[in-house]
């Protein structure tokens, strides 16, 4: 857990991935807004957070916005609120091309670790972005769906919608080919890997 009073909030480090690999430690987090206590602030600092990729609408950011005590670059790349939290909705975020490209574009800078992608929950919108940048890393599809489901017992859990976006993703040719077909570049796609694969 990043900070106890965050629900929802992990490390993507440990995850396994192809060939025995795994996600580094400490250089993607995923969760909800970041709302913080002056420890978790504390907290944050030590993390060394460099930037925060929010996925809401500009509604949600009013109304609750990220601690100010982060200093961190913000990208806001909003995806739709999956009201309905069925497939077609999760299909929906993982089509909003314009975002997931900002999104990845992010993934792709060697100066933007340490990263913490979040929406609301931290379970939907930030599920579909966490499937497509775990494929992107080498995860099998077991390992995206055990990740994700973390999540039930903070938040609860949509396995079916998810099921949809990985489905929907093996038949556009896999992680690699939707984020190429979104504009990430292969020089994108390797700073990735090197900042997110532990050595």
């Amino acid at each position: 857990m990043l900070t106890p009073e965050l629900i929802n909030a992990r490390d993507l480090g440990g995850t396994p991935l192809a060939d025995g690999a795994t996600v580094a430690c400490g250089a993607i987090y995923r969760g909800p807004p970041l709302r913080l206590t002056p420890d978790g602030c504390s907290r944050a600092a030590e993390l060394g957070l460099r930037t925060l990729l929010d996925l809401r609408i500009e509604g949600e950011r009013t109304s609750l916005p990220d601690a100010s005590c982060v200093e961190a670059e913000r990208v806001f790349a909003p995806l739709p609120v999956p009201y309905g939290l069925g497939p077609t909705d999760y299909l929906n975020d993982l089509h909003e091309t314009a975002s997931i490209a900002m999104l990845f574009h992010a993934f792709g800078d060697r100066n933007a670790y340490p990263i913490y992608f979040h929406c609301t929950y931290g379970r939907d919108r930030t599920g579909v972005v966490g499937a497509l940048l775990l494929l992107a890393l080498g995860a099998d599809r077991a390992t995206v769906m055990e990740e994700y489901l973390l999540s039930q017992a903070n938040v609860g859990a949509y396995p079916e919608s998810l099921e949809a976006v990985l489905d929907d993703i093996e038949q556009r040719g896999g992680a690699e080919a939707v984020l190429r077909d979104a504009g990430i570049s292969d020089d994108e796609l390797a700073v990735l890997r090197e900042n997110a694969i532990a050595n």
